[in-house]
């Protein structure tokens, strides 16, 4: 349990809140309806697989679920607008189901786990933002802002 409490401590350091109700992986009362919000998913360049730098929040998200057996999680996946609008498939949502066999395989059952690709629907920051952004760093920064994985609690049981 020690090696979890210090994954979930490097979690809560790095979540960014939304603009919902948001919960902590240490919360031991949540609600439906609120959200986590993280930045350490990380899949390979236009693939939907996952690095392996990503497999410690995993695992946290591993035990959060272990530890609340009734909660039910939306996984949400989310792009920057620079996507490419042509692309047969959605990159988000292959991403968010391999967020979700990662779970599976780590004995969470299917039931509890919805996957679902946002792609550039929900961004944080628009375009029209971003363009006004003098230097490419500052544009960078600003499209890193929409690139983020959001766990959602829809139920409680």
């Amino acid at each position: 349990m020690k090696t979890y409490i210090t994954l979930f401590t490097l979690l809560i350091a790095t979540s960014v809140s939304s603009q919902t109700n948001s919960f902590s992986l240490l919360d031991t009362a949540i609600k439906v309806g609120e959200e986590y919000t993280t930045r350490q998913i990380h899949f390979e360049l236009g693939k939907a697989i996952l690095k392996a730098e990503s497999y410690a929040v995993l695992d946290s998200i591993v035990a959060f679920m272990n530890l609340h057996t009734n909660i039910k999680l939306e996984i949400g996946v989310h792009s920057d607008s620079r996507t490419n609008p042509n692309c047969c498939d959605n990159p988000t949502q292959n991403r968010a189901v391999s967020i979700a066999t990662y779970l599976k395989e780590h004995h969470i059952a299917p039931e509890r786990l919805m996957a679902k690709g946002y792609g550039e629907h929900k961004l944080l920051i628009k375009e029209e933002q971003i363009s006004k952004s003098k230097t490419t760093q500052e544009k960078e920064a600003l499209h890193t802002l929409n690139r983020r994985v959001v766990l959602k609690i829809i139920a409680d049981q």
